[in-house]
C-alpha cells in the first residue's frame, strides 16, 4: 500500500520504476538524490506524495501523475534539474513551497485549473523564472496564477485579467505603492504582500474569496 519515508533515498544507480497497481502513498524523500531516474509515471491509486520524494534527482526529465493527488507537498521536486516541462492535472488543488524550485530547465507548465494554494517559491529559479521574457512588467504568471512580483519593483501595479490566484509571498520584498486586482480574483495567498511598506493604496475586487 505504502512506499516508506526514505525508502530508496540515495538509490543513486536506480534509472527505474514501477509501481504496482495498489500503491496508495509514496513517503517523504523516498527516492531523494536518485540521481540516475529518469522518469516517473505515479499510478491512479496514489493519493498523496511526501514531502522532498523526489527531491535532488537530477536526471528525472518527465512525470505523470495519476488522478487523485490533491496536493504537490514542499520540495517535491525541488533541484530537479533536467525536468523541463510539467503538466498539473485538475485533481491538484495545492502545490506546496519550493515544489518545483531550482528545477533549471523547466520552462513550461501546463494545467493547473483546479489550483487554489502555490507556496512561497514554488517555480523560483526555474528556467521560466529565470527567463526575463517570462515576466511581464515585473511580474511572473503561470496560468491564471500570479507567482512573484519582482523584487524591488516600484510604483503601481495592475495584476492582469483572467488572473485568479496570487501565490503566497508573491510580492513581499517589492516597493510597489498601488496594486489593483482585476474582477476575475478569488485568491490572496499567505503573506503575498508582507513587508511591502510603501504600499499605500489597495483596490479590491468583489468576486475576492
Amino acid at each position: 500500500k505504502q512506499i516508506g519515508d526514505y525508502a530508496f533515498s540515495v538509490c543513486t544507480s536506480l534509472t527505474n520504476v514501477s509501481f504496482g497497481s495498489g500503491i496508495e502513498a509514496i513517503g517523504a524523500s523516498a527516492f531523494e538524490k536518485c540521481i540516475s531516474l529518469t522518469s516517473i509515471t505515479i499510478p491512479a491509486a496514489v493519493k498523496t506524495i511526501g514531502a522532498a520524494a523526489f527531491e535532488n534527482c537530477t536526471a528525472l526529465e518527465s512525470v505523470s501523475f495519476g488522478n487523485t493527488i490533491t496536493k504537490i507537498k514542499k520540495s517535491t521536486f525541488e533541484d530537479c534539474e533536467k525536468l523541463a516541462e510539467i503538466n498539473i492535472p485538475d485533481n491538484i488543488t495545492e502545490i506546496e513551497h519550493s515544489a518545483f524550485y531550482s528545477c533549471g530547465s523547466l520552462k513550461t507548465v501546463t494545467g493547473g485549473k483546479a489550483l487554489k494554494k502555490v507556496g512561497a517559491s514554488a517555480f523560483t529559479d526555474t528556467a521560466l523564472y529565470l527567463d526575463s521574457a517570462s515576466w511581464s512588467d515585473g511580474q511572473l504568471y503561470i496560468g491564471n496564477i500570479l507567482v512573484k512580483i519582482k523584487d524591488g519593483k516600484t510604483g503601481a501595479i495592475t495584476v492582469k485579467d483572467g488572473t485568479t490566484i496570487i501565490a503566497d509571498y508573491a510580492a513581499n520584498i517589492t516597493d510597489i505603492s498601488e496594486i489593483t486586482f482585476p474582477a476575475s480574483l478569488k485568491i490572496i495567498g499567505d503573506s503575498a504582500f508582507a513587508a511591502c511598506s510603501k504600499l499605500e493604496k489597495v483596490k479590491l475586487n468583489e468576486g475576492l474569496e
